[in-house]
């Protein structure tokens, strides 16, 4: 934002804005609109610039995919937002929208959610004035449907099977952890995995766009299909190979050592080696199939150095990912 501001001239450093796009793309940008009493609030909120906030808003959208905004004499007070700003700036706007400064009750985040925008929370969430589980379920979109899809996954990515929620069974997968349905055919809830304890582990819900899907990201605990299937959209009955399956097999043989497991048996000097090993071997392999047994010699034991040292394989893919972003 500039401070000093001439009639007609940009509020913001446009000539800056263009060249960012222009390097990683504007779905890749958030702007942040804090005001205080209605006007653009910069230098770490301790000035104003003569720019009301509507107006500042509308030149950021140009340069990024979601607004931020503060509302600063609202911001740690635990007295609500400025509900009327907040719902005029979503107006103004066709970006995304997330206030933050104030909010302090699920009334207000259920309003907010209506209205079009997300909610970040701070003090409300830390002094436990607002419930997350409370919060999630009230921002899904219920004047829709009274049943809400939800799509299992596992950590892997593979979609394992669909069912149908209601808000009693997102409660009861808030408070046991394991991923609770509505039987629409029995009428009843059910935890999936109660009888045969094949249960979806829960690690993440994520609502879409609508905020009438849910995503649910789970571990799950044998197969997923009542066939026996894995999941419900293949045959297989076991698992498939991923580096996060093999990752998860390994911190077990590490946890829970078994007799003659040579994972177990692995230290910090010996799977450098055997790495170095492998990475000559595949690089004098001969052929298809020589390539694929190598690479696979060579993925199991890099997992292993990546577990003794703390790294996972979201870490890399984070990694991996932020260099793609770069280009």
């Amino acid at each position: 934002w500039k401070k000093d501001i001439k009639p007609g001239e940009p509020v913001m450093n446009t000539e800056f804005l263009e060249e960012l796009v222009k390097a990683i793309g504007r779905q890749r940008i958030i702007i942040s609109v804090d005001a205080i009493n209605g006007k653009i609030a910069v230098k770490g909120w301790t000035e104003t610039i003569d720019v009301p906030l509507v107006e500042g808003a509308r030149q950021a959208e140009k340069y990024c995919s979601e607004l931020l905004f503060t509302c600063v004499e609202k911001e740690g007070c635990m007295q609500g937002t400025n509900m009327e700003m907040a719902e005029e700036l979503r107006k103004a706007v066709k970006c995304r929208v997330v206030v933050a400064g104030g909010v302090s009750s699920e009334d207000e985040i259920e309003q907010l959610e209506k209205n079009g925008c997300d909610v970040q929370l701070g003090m409300a969430l830390y002094t436990g004035k607002v419930s997350l589980k409370e919060s999630f379920i009230r921002c899904l979109n219920w004047q829709k449907t009274a049943m809400i899809p939800v799509i299992a996954q596992s950590v892997s990515g593979q979609v394992l099977m669909m069912g149908y929620a209601n808000r009693e069974a997102f409660e009861k997968t808030f408070d046991s952890g394991k991923l609770t349905f509505f039987s629409r055919t029995r009428n009843v809830l059910w935890t999936k995995g109660e009888t045969s304890g094949h249960y979806l582990e829960v690690i993440k819900l994520r609502a879409d766009c609508d905020r009438d899907t849910v995503l649910a990201t789970v571990i799950p605990h044998g197969g997923v299909c009542h066939t026996g299937s894995w999941t419900c959209f293949g045959s297989d009955p076991d698992e498939k190979s991923s580096m996060e399956r093999l990752y998860a097999t390994i911190a077990e043989r590490f946890a829970n050592p078994k007799p003659g497991s040579y994972t177990a048996t692995l230290d910090a000097k010996r799977v450098r080696e055997k790495v170095e090993e492998e990475a000559e071997e595949i690089c004098e392999a001969d052929g298809k199939d020589e390539v694929i047994w190598e690479a696979a010699d060579l993925l199991y034991f890099v997992s292993v150095l990546m577990y003794k040292e703390g790294v996972s394989w979201k870490d890399v893919y984070d990694e991996l990912d932020r260099r793609h972003k770069e280009k």
